[in-house]
């Protein structure tokens, strides 16, 4: 995905667990930080805003 250092299919993974298994982004926020990944929440929120372009589009 250009602008951001996440790939693709995390980012679809992201996406699917968020709209489809309705999991809230906190819980996502404690995964990563379990796998002892540092991402912030807004992070998160803007990569999640720069996968909808490419869904609606």
């Amino acid at each position: 995905m250009p602008g951001t250092y996440a790939s693709s299919s995390f980012l679809a993974y992201l996406v699917s667990n968020k709209y489809v298994l309705d999991t809230p982004l906190y819980r996502e926020l404690v995964r990563m930080m379990d796998e002892r990944m540092q991402v912030s929440r807004m992070t998160q929120t803007n990569w999640l805003e720069k996968s909808s372009r490419y869904i609606t589009d």
